[in-house]
């Protein structure tokens, strides 16, 4: 399974329980340098690091598209490796 990079709107609690020794996954925080960034900077600091983003944002859709249109298409960038949210 990929890691996941999960954003300053998802409950402690419940990465808590994603990360060892609780959980089995692979799972980095908005605490790691990221707590003021938006959703397009977790995208893409997530995208570097070849991460899923797992976000509690509901509007996600929008960015997807505009990566996917804008930057994919043009070659600016690689497929991101997913939205959770």
């Amino acid at each position: 399974m990929a890691g996941l990079q999960a954003d300053n709107n998802i409950a402690g609690a419940l990465v808590d329980g994603l990360i060892p020794p609780a959980g089995p996954h692979d799972v980095i925080t908005a605490a790691l340098g990221l707590i003021r960034a938006n959703d397009s900077e977790h995208l893409l600091a997530a995208t570097s690091a070849g991460r899923l983003l797992l976000t509690a944002d509901s509007g996600s859709a929008p960015l997807h598209e505009a990566w996917q249109t804008w930057l994919v298409n043009r070659g600016l960038a690689p497929p991101h490796g997913g939205i959770i949210e």
